[in-house]
């Protein structure tokens, strides 16, 4: 699949994706890489995508996709992002975000 938004909302038809923007360098990445890792052993219907921001276009990840600070964790389905987190959150909140969304 391409990176781009028309891309994302076609394949998002039908399966969900967990797109997580990250840089190698940033600390809240890290944090949250092995919870999202976890999550992904035990989601088998939710495709994950690890995006390294560093490896694309700032200006185009933020046209596209919003994305203006990292981590930046989106949710989509039915063609459109359902939900997104930003910043470094406790494991907590986003275990309880994929939990939700697992529900949709």
């Amino acid at each position: 699949m391409d990176l781009d938004k028309s891309s994302l909302k076609r394949a998002s038809q039908n399966q969900k994706f967990i797109l997580d923007f990250y840089a190698d360098w940033c600390k809240g990445c890290q944090k949250i890489k092995p919870i999202l890792e976890e999550e992904q052993e035990v989601s088998k219907d939710i495709r994950f995508i690890y995006i390294n921001v560093d490896d694309f276009d700032k200006e185009l990840l933020k046209k596209q996709f919003g994305v203006i600070a990292i981590p930046n964790v989106q949710f989509w389905y039915e063609g459109r992002k359902m939900d997104f987190t930003v910043g470094s959150v406790a494991e907590e909140k986003i275990v309880g975000k994929i939990e939700k969304f697992k529900q949709k």
